[in-house]
């Protein structure tokens, strides 16, 4: 009688599991802050970066949503910014771009786009980013954008 009752209970159990498990929401990471270790692996003479230059940032995640991006150091990234961002959260990758619009340099304002991708592991964020210039002083590039710098993020 008592392995009955214990298998009746089960049953229940099973039973609700099944029917609240779409309802909550699947999250690949942790909310939190997730290091990403870049190097530069292309720059035009122009901008900031040196090949082979090499940093940190943080990527603040909440609800697998960029909620911000901090960067080693003061200059990485200076303007405002947008972030378009979309984590996988059944596998964790990262997709998408951030704007980060009114970026001063030698007296011009600059609008530049941060195409991302990659994935997070554990505490660490491991991918790439290749940054174009959409406007210059409020002029459009003849081709849209210009290519500026590619980065690579890898974990410890």
């Amino acid at each position: 009688m008592g392995q009955k009752c214990i298998a009746s209970l089960l049953k229940i159990i099973a039973v609700l599991v099944a029917f609240f498990a779409p309802s909550l929401a699947a999250h690949a990471i942790e909310d939190g802050a997730y290091a990403g270790f870049y190097k530069v692996t292309f720059a035009i003479p122009e901008a900031d970066e040196e090949l082979g230059s090499a940093g940190e940032l943080i990527f603040v995640v909440e609800d697998n949503n960029i909620l911000d991006v901090q960067y080693s150091e003061d200059n990485f990234v200076k303007g405002k910014t947008k972030y378009k961002l979309k984590i996988n959260e059944k596998t964790g990758q990262l997709k998408g771009y951030f704007i980060e619009r009114g970026r001063r340099h030698e007296g011009n304002n600059l609008t530049l786009r941060w195409q991302m991708k990659g994935v997070f592991v554990d505490s660490y964020f491991a991918g790439k980013a290749t940054i174009y210039l959409t406007h210059w002083n409020g002029q459009t590039p003849e081709n849209g954008m210009i290519k500026v710098a590619t980065y690579s993020f890898e974990s410890p």
